[in-house]
């Protein structure tokens, strides 16, 4: 990826009363998909690693799709 940094990742932070009021960035991954399209067993394999990881990772087939995503996440869906 053009202008990606060389060493992607992310780190799992448990939120601690400390914490409450910051702005953190949580790592977001989605895979876009045709209306019939399918991911490799690699690609779920990755979303699994990302969401087991406390980030937010779905295959999306659509703009909304991708935002209902993040949507469900914050709602703890």
């Amino acid at each position: 990826i053009k202008g990606a940094c060389d060493l992607p990742g992310w780190t799992s932070v448990s939120i601690t009363p400390e914490m409450v009021g910051r702005t953190v960035a949580v790592f977001t991954s989605i895979e876009a998909k045709s209306s019939t399209g399918g991911a490799t067993p690699e690609q779920r394999n990755w979303m699994e690693q990302v969401v087991k990881a406390g980030g937010i990772a779905g295959i999306a087939r659509s703009g909304d799709e991708a935002l209902g995503i993040v949507e469900q996440w914050k709602r703890g869906i």
